[in-house]
């Protein structure tokens, strides 16, 4: 499936607009495995003294389905305006109903020079009592 997005958005202020495209590519291989990319270009115009502004976002989404209770997703994306990359890693284990455990891997780096900005490990809890 590909799809290809091309909007403007009505101005919120006078004399200001937004133009931005958006092309979103998703591959699913077979049952339990898909991959997507996106690329997103953003043109935004102000009156003066902040003129144009451009910038992309670049990203791609892996998830695997191990079972029907185990899930492992991976997103990567660029973003050129804030000058990030980011790696996102997220193992979920439903393991009763609307009850997950999230283990949750983030890092940031800066693309130039190539380093580390920050690096997370996030572990959530749901249970659902209502049953």
């Amino acid at each position: 499936m590909i799809k290809l997005f091309k909007n403007y958005n009505p101005p919120l202020l006078i004399m200001s607009r937004k133009l931005y495209f958006t092309l979103l590519i998703v591959i699913c291989s077979h049952a339990g495995f898909s991959q997507a990319m996106s690329v997103k270009h953003n043109q935004i115009e102000l009156p003066h003294p902040w003129d144009v502004t451009r910038f992309w976002l670049i990203g791609c989404q892996f998830d695997l389905t191990l079972t029907n209770k185990v899930f492992f997703s991976t997103f990567f994306q660029y973003n050129e305006q804030l000058k990030n990359m980011n790696l996102n890693s997220r193992f979920q284990w439903r393991y009763a109903p609307a009850s997950d455990l999230f283990i949750v891997y983030t890092d940031n780096y800066l693309p130039s020079p190539f380093m580390v900005r920050n690096r997370a490990l996030v572990v959530k809890m749901t249970y659902w009592w209502n049953k």
